[in-house]
């Protein structure tokens, strides 16, 4: 999956939103918003089963890496 940056009618469906959010959440550039993008995660995370948060993680941790290399 290439991050490209999202707009709100890009997003197709909760596992999409969790991505989003987790990615943003690594990004933050404060704790207050960090925070607020944890929240969302959190909630969205809570309807998903744990095989489908830990490949949303998945998808973040790969992207954290693209953005270094």
């Amino acid at each position: 999956m290439k991050w490209e940056k999202p707009t709100v009618r890009d997003i197709k469906d909760d596992f999409e939103a969790l991505v989003i959010s987790l990615r943003l959440a690594v990004t933050a550039p404060t704790e207050e918003k960090k925070n607020a993008c944890v929240t969302i995660a959190t909630a969205l995370a809570e309807k998903m089963s744990a095989d489908e948060v830990e490949k949303a993680k998945a998808i973040v941790e790969s992207m954290k890496k693209e953005v270094l290399h």
